[in-house]
């Protein structure tokens, strides 16, 4: 289930860079949530092709416990969906959060 959704954010990330191309996609307006997406992105791929090389047994569990910030990370994903906040149909998400803040 993990691979499937790393699989799918590589995808929707290959699919942004092609239709508005790699200056666009790292040096427009929104670049610094670009190259966030793009570090978390890669971060779980790594994770992925490590657990999956654990699994066929060419990594040992000792050579994974220095990755094991890799894995923290992958709960920076749920920073993803602040982006979603700046629509209008999120306003009064918006205006709760702020006064849960």
């Amino acid at each position: 289930l993990e691979s499937s959704f790393a699989l799918f954010f590589l995808f929707e990330l290959l699919v942004k860079i092609k239709f508005d191309g790699l200056l666009e996609f790292y040096l427009g307006d929104d670049f610094k949530w670009n190259i966030f997406d793009t570090a978390i992105v890669l971060l779980a791929v790594v994770d992925m092709t490590m657990y999956g090389l654990d699994l066929l047994g060419v990594a040992t569990t000792d050579s994974l416990d220095g990755l094991s910030i890799i894995r923290v990370a992958r709960l920076l994903r749920i920073t993803r969906v602040v982006r979603l906040l700046k629509f209008d149909i999120f306003r009064d998400l918006r205006r709760m959060l702020d006064g849960v803040v």
